[in-house]
């Protein structure tokens, strides 16, 4: 986990997300489908350009909380292509 955002637990698929020095940048939430997205907080008054490290930190976030699910439809791929089905 990236020192450089503190992403914060609120509910069952979502998760508030901070900089380093606490302001609130936005949210990871989780979709239908399973996974969690990144969704920009519009009042953060960060409208301008993200910077491909702050991007990295919250990339890398996500991977981890989509790990566990990821894991689970890439066992299931496996297991389907090896009945040939």
């Amino acid at each position: 986990m990236s020192s450089l955002i503190k992403i914060e637990k609120v509910s069952e698929g979502n998760f508030k997300v901070y900089a380093e020095n606490g302001v609130y940048l936005g949210d990871f939430l989780m979709k239908e489908d399973g996974f969690y997205d990144w969704w920009p907080h519009p009042d953060t008054g960060k409208r301008g350009f993200w910077s491909a490290w702050m991007l990295r930190c919250m990339a890398d976030e996500l991977d981890v909380l989509n790990a566990p699910y990821q894991k689970e439809i890439d066992e299931y791929m496996r297991t389907y292509h090896e009945q040939g089905s």
